[in-house]
């Protein structure tokens, strides 16, 4: 049956109306086939449009249920931690659906998802990606909501870092017990020269795996975003005093810091600041057996910042290139480094700072492969670089969603 003509309007104008609806119409079938549940909810969190695969999961199959209903009236949903902690229950992620949405314009959280009144069991709840943006370019403000289902390797690997997380947690009290035990066996005991000998490495060993314990918890904490940023922004010099005045004095004494400007403003977090400058700093004394010096430079220039770090220790120039490549893998610790005398790493700790560093929206690398150095120098040089920051109230977020600074 032909289209019903409107004598109101030009043929010009009705062929325009019919381009119109045949393109919402095509866009409607787009959205409908995607295999992502997707809704636009207004200012008060009600639901003004729907996909079909949205309907499908919430509305009994039907769009118009859902529209003008709440999110929170049609959807329920649980944190995504595999394995609780007791600092768990007090976490971000424990904040109603809405407020997630509305107190950040954008953003990304792993959760379970399910109907709403759906019975609380097994399998009830489904692995899902929500991600939300506000959108702006029109009259009101809208948020576009979607969800989608974490494929298998997603969820493989969600459950092995949740598992690593737990059982390193779960290590940390017979850690602590056994290492107050060895502390109250050397003072009572007087034992014999050897006994003492065997002593001194049980405690060495059981440090060493406290430290892998912290570390493994640390690097899990920031893939899962749990780290807990706290963010500053402070003059650089500020930044590295702070630093240095942590160290005892003997350690101080192998420390030289030269920084030129006044001005240069950085955006940190200052534990882990102090973390990342730490694991490249006993890294140098590990390896020199205590004898290495240290000095830090600074380059500044408009955008950026860039911290030289250069120990006098062994370095890498009798390092296989392929292991260089590697260097801030986990778990790789450099084969000419071992010495029977030498408490071993965990291969932990350049991955860590690594981690850290980008965490911060800053890179951390080797500044001269030795491989690629006309001239390579004594001991290691890493670079250390960060955006430049104009002003203490400079609070723009970055893209890796952290916090603005105020």
């Amino acid at each position: 049956m032909p289209a019903e003509q409107n004598p109101g309007r030009s043929p010009g104008d009705q062929e325009l109306l019919a381009q119109l609806r045949q393109s919402l119409g095509l866009l409607r079938v787009a959205f409908d086939s995607t295999d992502e549940v997707m809704v636009i909810a207004d200012h008060n969190m009600r639901i003004r449009w729907a996909n079909q695969k949205a309907a499908d999961c919430f509305g009994e199959g039907i769009t118009a249920l859902l529209v003008g209903q709440t999110i929170d009236q049609c959807i329920q949903w649980q944190p995504w931690i595999e394995h609780r902690r007791p600092s768990d229950d007090n976490s971000p992620a424990q904040k109603p659906f809405h407020e997630l949405i509305l107190e950040q314009s954008e953003g990304e959280h792993k959760l379970r998802i399910g109907r709403k009144n759906q019975q609380i069991e097994e399998g009830a709840f489904f692995p899902g990606r929500l991600t939300w943006r506000q959108i702006t370019s029109m009259s009101e403000a809208f948020h576009l909501i979607i969800i989608r289902d974490l494929d298998p390797i997603e969820q493989s690997l969600d459950r092995q870092r949740s598992f690593i997380q737990s059982l390193a947690h779960e290590l940390r009290t017979p850690l602590a017990l056994l290492t107050g035990n060895l502390k109250r066996l050397d003072r009572l005991l007087e034992t014999s020269s050897r006994a003492q000998t065997k002593l001194e490495s049980a405690q060495q060993e059981t440090d060493r795996v406290k430290r892998l314990v912290d570390k493994l918890m640390l690097l899990s904490d920031l893939e899962t975003g749990r780290y807990p940023w706290n963010w500053e922004v402070l003059p650089l010099q500020t930044a590295l005093k702070d630093w240095q005045q942590s160290l005892s004095k003997k350690k101080q004494t192998h420390l030289h810091i030269r920084v030129n400007s006044q001005n240069a403003l950085i955006r940190i977090d200052r534990q882990a600041f102090h973390l990342v400058l730490d694991q490249l700093f006993e890294n140098s004394l590990q390896f020199s057996d205590g004898q290495a010096t240290v000095s830090i430079e600074a380059e500044v220039t408009k955008d950026a910042i860039k911290l030289l770090y250069q120990d006098s220790g062994p370095g890498l120039r009798d390092t296989d290139q392929d292991q260089i490549a590697t260097i801030f893998d986990r778990f790789q610790r450099l084969e000419q480094h071992r010495k029977a005398h030498r408490a071993e790493g965990g291969g932990l700790g350049l991955a860590l700072a690594k981690e850290l560093m980008e965490g911060m929206a800053g890179t951390l690398q080797l500044a001269s492969p030795p491989h690629q150095s006309e001239r390579p120098c004594e001991g290691t040089q890493f670079s250390i670089g960060f955006q430049r920051q104009i002003s203490r109230h400079q609070a723009e977020p970055d893209d890796r969603g952290c916090s603005p600074v105020t």
